[in-house]
């Protein structure tokens, strides 16, 4: 995993011995100056001149206490979920000013570290009056998140969602043979022909 990771930095960058540049792509299916240095042509890479400065970021990325913690395979990051919220009060699709960003995250991290409830708290604040609906729609909001989270936990939700997941790829696999690939680079040569 090191070795590929940093295959993908020197392999993008260019430099000018070419045995440097694709040291660490020897035994990789994807590098075709290894495949056929006859027919290979360079792409654009980047100047070496970045090299050193991502090279410190790859070697970050490459250490081995982060790869260990890649291991269990556990998919969930505590930023994707927290980036989720910011994102539904204010969504990447439409331009906005940097008030109703701010008010977004602020907003955001209220939700996730006490939960949709803490609109109240806010509103209290800012001496507005809460009324029933708002506090059962909040309460409902919390509750459905705490139970969906115990549900997730489930050992038999954990199984069928590993065993709807594993009948997907035996499905794809089967429809592979069937109709061949239908999707690759370079799969059906060039269109102008």
């Amino acid at each position: 995993m090191q070795k590929e990771i940093m295959a993908g930095l020197y392999h993008s960058t260019n430099l000018a011995d070419k045995d440097e540049q694709h040291q660490y792509c020897v035994g990789t299916q994807w590098c075709k100056y290894h495949n056929d240095r006859e027919t290979y042509k360079e792409d654009a890479r980047l100047p070496s001149s970045f090299l050193p400065y991502m090279k410190r970021v790859y070697e970050r990325l490459s250490d081995i206490k982060l790869l260990q913690r890649c291991l269990p395979g556990l998919t969930q990051n505590q930023n994707e979920s927290f980036n989720s919220l910011i994102w539904a009060r204010c969504p990447k699709e439409r331009s906005f000013g940097p008030k109703f960003v701010n008010r977004a995250v602020y907003s955001a991290i209220l939700h996730w570290n006490i939960g949709a409830t803490s609109r109240e708290r806010v509103m209290e604040r800012m001496a507005l009056s809460v009324g029933q609906h708002t506090q059962t729609i909040n309460d409902k909001k919390d509750t459905d998140r705490i139970n969906q989270s115990v549900r997730r936990a489930n050992d038999d939700q954990k199984q069928k969602r590993k065993q709807k997941k594993d009948d997907k790829i035996r499905s794809e696999e089967q429809q592979l043979e069937i109709e061949g690939p239908t999707y690759g680079s370079g799969l059906f040569g060039d269109i102008s022909d």
